[in-house]
């Protein structure tokens, strides 16, 4: 037994692992008025480069943030998805055009929200700043690739549901495609909302302003999107992309998922143990847990009983123990 666990115990550090690998030890030393970068920086293994998901707005489900931002999988837009924004930018320009306030367009933003734009400041309004964030030289870079490829996702498949730039949001699709990621800061937001900290880089990115790791190679956003085929847009008509809160989304996203997992193996190591120990299943038996209707732990004792079908747990052994310690008999029950 020993020896499968040990074995099994490396698979499990493997798997766990796999997701992300680490791809350089970042070399430069930084100045002090720029914010210091992560020891390493930790890109994504894309072996689901075949696959694509597509963007609704409505219904992206968690294994496809996991999909798109750890394994590679290509993004593209559904065309309602792009004429619903085009409907909604339409009606806010019609808004515009009758002089109707528009936060963040013809009115200032945050505490200037009452403060009239004149037309030119109106003509760029993005909602974003275009300047990468750059802090006081103190502020902690985003080391995982997939955290940001998640947050990048979430705020393009937003954009569908707001007056969004069709050139923005192609070209978010396109730096995901291409695996251009910005350069962002995990705090720094003044507020609840997320942008400052990561999305303002996002738009900045899209300039061509600040730096990105491409293909996990850290670079200047102008030679990434050259080497990518790919032309920064201008600030004028808007660049912004996305839900102020894409960045938080996209944590709890990766945290689900990575919870999931971790079940699915505490799972396995709780049948590798009951097997080491010569421990009884009674309790785990389908009539037993009948009189226990609670669906998800009736499902994980199910699941527990599958994985130990056919082993010599089922059979009589007339030096087994009646029963488990209670670290051991409610294992199931915890984790369903």
């Amino acid at each position: 037994h020993s020896l499968v666990v040990g074995t099994l115990i490396g698979c499990v550090a493997s798997t766990l692992a796999s997701p992300m690998v680490v791809a350089q030890a970042v070399q430069d030393q930084p100045s002090p008025s720029q914010p210091q970068a992560p020891q390493y920086y930790y890109s994504i293994h894309p072996t689901m480069a075949d696959r694509t998901v597509t963007l609704t707005g409505h219904d992206l489900t968690i294994e496809q943030v996991i999909e798109v931002s750890r394994y590679g999988a290509q993004v593209r837009y559904d065309a309602s998805a792009l004429k619903q924004a085009a409907a909604a930018r339409a009606l806010r320009d019609e808004a515009v055009a009758e002089n109707i306030p528009v936060y963040g367009v013809n009115r200032g933003a945050g505490d200037m929200r009452q403060i009239k734009k004149t037309p030119q400041q109106a003509d760029t309004a993005s909602g974003f700043a275009v300047e990468p964030m750059l802090g006081a030289g103190a502020l902690p870079e985003v080391s995982h690739e997939d955290l940001m490829r998640a947050d990048m996702l979430i705020g393009a498949n937003t954009a569908a549901l707001g007056p969004s730039n069709p050139d923005a949001m192609n070209l978010v699709v396109a730096l995901l495609n291409d695996r251009i990621t910005p350069v962002a800061y995990s705090i720094g937001t003044l507020g609840e909302a997320d942008f400052p900290a990561a999305s303002n880089n996002v738009s900045a990115t899209m300039t061509g302003h600040g730096e990105v790791y491409y293909k996990g190679v850290r670079m200047k956003a102008t030679e990434a999107l050259a080497q990518a085929g790919l032309k920064p847009l201008s600030a004028s008509g808007g660049i912004g992309v996305g839900a102020e809160n894409a960045y938080g989304d996209a944590r709890a996203a990766l945290f689900v998922a990575d919870g999931e997992r971790a079940l699915q193996w505490a799972d396995l190591i709780y049948a590798l143990d009951k097997l080491a120990m010569d421990s009884s299943v009674s309790p785990m038996l389908a009539a037993v847990q009948a009189q226990r209707p609670f669906p998800w732990v009736n499902w994980d004792a199910a699941r527990i009983m599958d994985m130990l079908d056919g082993s010599y747990l089922f059979q009589a052994q007339s030096g087994r123990i009646l029963q488990d310690p209670e670290s051991m008999r409610a294992r199931y029950i915890r984790q369903g």
